[in-house]
Parts: C-alpha cells; structure tokens; sequence
C-alpha cells in the first residue's frame, strides 16, 4: 500500500499499552472557565504552548511563564479535539477531532481554520512529518490516515492503512520512518505494538 507498509508486528508480552494525555487544571490561569486542557504539541515561540479544550471547540494559546491563556482558536465546530502535531515551519497546527471526524489544520499566525479534512473516526493521535509533508492520524476505527500536505494550505486524503479496532494509540518516529501502533486486546486479538514502515 504506497505510504506505508505493514512490518512484522512485535507482541507486549504483559499486553500492556497505554498512553496518557496530560490533563492541565485550569486554577491559576487568568481566564474564563476551562473545563480541560490537553495535548501540550509544541511551543509557538520562547512563551507559548497549545492545548486543546475539547469541550469549547477551542484550542487555547497560553503563556507558559504567566500560566495565562493569550488567546483562543476555534475549530470550526469540529468536537471532541484531542490530538494535536505542529508543523512549526509552516505555522500550521493540526487537530484530530471526533465528531465529526475531521482533521483541522489552523494557521498559528492568524488563528483561523484554513482546512478541514475528513478522516476515520475516533482519532487518538496526529503527527506531522515534515520530511514527507504529511500528516498521520491514528484511529480507533482500525486505520492509520495519511494526509498529504501540498501547501500549507492545500491537502489532500490520499491513503488509510488498516490496522485494527480500537487501535488508537501510536507514536510516529521520524528517525525510522516508522510509525507505531497499540492494538489492544479483543477476542481473539491479542495486544501488541505493530511497526508500519513509511516510504
């Protein structure tokens, strides 16, 4: 399949995987209610970090120093905006949303939505490669969606890998090309990392 291609998984023996997103209380921060931040990606600048606040279909601009939010972005009524990647060459912020499941891409510059692209559903984790201009969304639904960036404007849905129900969580790593995949237990599944080699 052009993109990636499967390799031999590697088995967990304990068949124990899990992620964990951090959760951020929002006591302290000089701003209106915030029920939940997360997804720390990348700092803007030396000051600035994004979170994503799921429940406002916001994403909020904070100064780490003062622990103050600066300001918010919308998600153009896309819910349920966990993950998130930055592209920090471009200036562009990618967001996994569930509902519908759509891959927001905003300009950190301006703060506006300038894509929205649909992807498969219950996305868990979003990565940016900047090598091959493209973006990697990791979904429950049991495929990895690959993103092709044409500009930092343009993209376009251009393949799913399958991978397996509730396969979720990942971890892209740039340095081999490689992006990797926890499949949970089911039925006759067994849990286990699967390693997709990306050409």
């Amino acid at each position: 399949m052009e993109g990636i291609q499967t390799m031999k998984p590697t088995v967990i023996a304990a068949a124990i995987f899990t992620a964990l997103i951090g959760l951020v209380s929002a006591a302290g921060l000089n701003t209106a209610r915030i029920d939940q931040l997360t997804g720390l990606k990348g700092k803007l600048n030396e000051k600035e970090g994004v979170y994503n606040v799921p429940n406002a279909r916001q994403v909020a601009v904070i100064d780490r120093e003062k622990r103050e939010v600066i300001t918010r972005w919308n998600t153009d009524l896309a819910f349920g905006n966990f993950p998130m990647a930055l592209d920090e060459a471009d200036h562009r912020l990618f967001i996994g949303c569930r509902l519908p499941p759509k891959l927001v891409v905003i300009d950190t510059d301006a703060g506006d939505v300038v894509a929205k692209i649909d992807i498969s559903g219950d996305c868990d984790n979003v990565f940016y490669d900047g090598k091959r201009h493209r973006a990697y969304a990791i979904c429950g639904a049991g495929k990895i969606d690959i993103i092709d960036q044409t500009d930092p404007n343009t993209y376009t849905a251009s393949t799913k890998v399958d991978t397996a129900d509730g396969a979720r969580t990942g971890l892209f790593v740039s340095e081999r090309d490689t992006s990797f995949v926890a499949v949970p237990h089911h039925g006759s599944q067994k849990a286990e990392i699967r390693a997709y080699r990306i050409e």
